[in-house]
């Protein structure tokens, strides 16, 4: 590292200065040693649960909003949002004073701008393979081995120049369309922009003008990307297209060449464009039921959620098993998670009979197999009964297991870790953003599991967060002795 014994020492020095002033700043912030090891204690339970679940579905179909109740939700959900912004600077919408939720209103309910172009895609003349020469000797017809050697040698010699010769006329074609471009873009430019037309038309090429389009769904032929270069991604020409910033120069409707494909080039020009704006209730309507329909649904769930809850807190208040206060309720379907902790994972039961069916499908695939080709006796035709009897009873077990799956949130410990037995869990709604379903879950049993394990993860835990304290209560108090001090940086990132 190129350090003297004196820069090493002073390094050293340091670095024991920092240890001591740590534990003098950070003096007494270890974790309460007690309440760290009750909360390992409660990441290392076993709980066991009984759960119903609640789906959205029947409150979706339920709905039915008439045009009257979509306008109203429109004019008090929807189109106060869409009110004109500020403009910053450079033209654009000042948004940094409204809210995410306003953000995707106004994402969801504005037109994408729509432009048009006319645009000139230059491909480089062909190039003609050499032919193969007339008089090029078939080896077939040579007298000795030699001969032959020596004539398949100057076949492969001749091959060889004439690949080169083509690959040479590629080259020179390609340079021909690269020259011809470069004069397309310099002569457009002379003319400030103007003579687009002309200009293609003497270089042979067909200008084609779009329909108006949105850079999410460009018109076929320009449908084209980037000619990859180095470690630059094939991104969308349209990209390309959507970054022209018009101004009152002609030129800047203009793009530079932009290389396409495999040596094209394309070249377009913005002929017009329109901004992005807020959609009308008629052209969004589709949107807005569907996002009407949601959140009502949404809030019917979380209401016939939150009621049954109440009813079941009451019933087993007074006594009653979860079955039988659900069953009370109109609802018959309960499962059970017995034994389960922080590493709980509802799909391995379903993806293990997954796998026992996959091999008894080969296992039953084999012995017909093999009946096909011989005479069947009894005891093979039995043992094939026997398997055929033990996959239905998986598939069947998969089944139920799938549907059990559905009943269990993935939350499912992080949501009873902490409730005692007897007691509902709160409501778990998932998925969290935009839920479909509530899980009510209470829990039957819980069970710490005692190891000196435990009792060493406690230990280094404790001694580990009073470092980390330590460590950030030194960073703060050098930070604010910088502040203090009026320290200026003189590398600015």
């Amino acid at each position: 590292l190129g350090l003297t014994e004196a820069d090493l020492r002073d390094l050293v020095a340091d670095y024991l200065s920092y240890e001591k002033m740590s534990d003098m700043i950070g003096a007494g912030l270890e974790e309460n040693r007690a309440a760290l090891a009750a909360d390992i204690a409660l990441d290392r339970q076993q709980i066991s649960s009984v759960m119903i679940k609640l789906d959205i579905a029947k409150h979706r179909d339920a709905i039915q909003p008439t045009d009257e109740d979509l306008k109203a939700y429109w004019d008090e959900k929807i189109a106060p949002f869409l009110e004109p912004l500020p403009k910053n600077a450079d033209g654009s919408d000042d948004d940094s004073a409204i809210g995410a939720s306003e953000k995707e209103v106004r994402a969801t309910y504005t037109t994408e701008p729509l432009r048009t172009f006319s645009y000139v895609l230059v491909t480089p003349e062909a190039a003609v393979a050499p032919e193969e020469s007339a008089d090029e000797t078939n080896a077939d017809t040579a007298a000795t081995e030699e001969d032959k050697k020596r004539i398949e040698e100057e076949k492969q010699k001749a091959k060889e120049e004439r690949a080169k010769k083509f690959a040479e006329e590629k080259r020179n074609k390609q340079r021909e369309a690269d020259s011809k471009v470069d004069e397309f873009a310099t002569q457009l430019e002379e003319r400030k922009g103007e003579g687009f037309e002309e200009l293609a038309q003497q270089n042979g090429w067909t200008v084609v003008t779009t329909e108006p389009f949105k850079r999410s769904a460009p018109p076929a032929g320009l449908d084209l990307k980037l000619r990859a270069s180095g470690n630059s991604p094939e991104a969308p020409v349209v990209d390309e297209l959507f970054r022209i910033a018009p101004t009152a120069d002609p030129l800047s409707k203009i793009s530079q060449p932009i290389p396409v494909g495999k040596g094209q080039w394309l070249v377009a020009r913005l002929d017009s464009e329109e901004s992005a704006r807020p959609k009308t209730f008629d052209e969004s309507k589709d949107k807005v039921r569907e996002q009407y329909i949601r959140e009502k649904s949404i809030e019917a769930l979380e209401k016939e959620a939150e009621e049954l809850k109440q009813k079941l807190e009451a019933a087993i208040n007074a006594g009653k098993s979860f079955d039988t206060a659900t069953s009370e309720a109109g609802i018959n379907r309960t499962h059970s998670v017995l034994g389960y902790d922080q590493r709980h994972n509802r799909d391995e039961e379903v993806d293990r009979l997954d796998r026992e069916i996959a091999d008894l499908e080969k296992q039953i695939a084999e012995k017909e197999a093999a009946l096909a080709q011989d005479q069947p006796d009894e005891a093979a035709s039995t043992d094939l009964e026997t398997a055929k009897k033990q996959i239905e009873e998986n598939r069947q077990q998969r089944t139920n297991a799938n549907d059990a799956r559905n009943m269990v949130p993935r939350s499912l410990f992080e949501k009873t870790r902490n409730v005692n037995p007897g007691k509902l869990a709160d409501i778990v709604y998932e998925p969290t953003d935009n839920p479909t379903a509530a899980h009510l879950i209470q829990v039957t049993k819980r069970e710490v599991l005692k190891t000196n394990i435990a009792d060493n993860l406690v230990n280094r835990t404790v001694s580990e967060s009073g470092q980390a304290n330590a460590r950030l209560a030194f960073k703060e108090w050098l930070t604010a002795l910088r502040e203090k001090a009026d320290v200026v940086s003189l590398f600015q990132p």
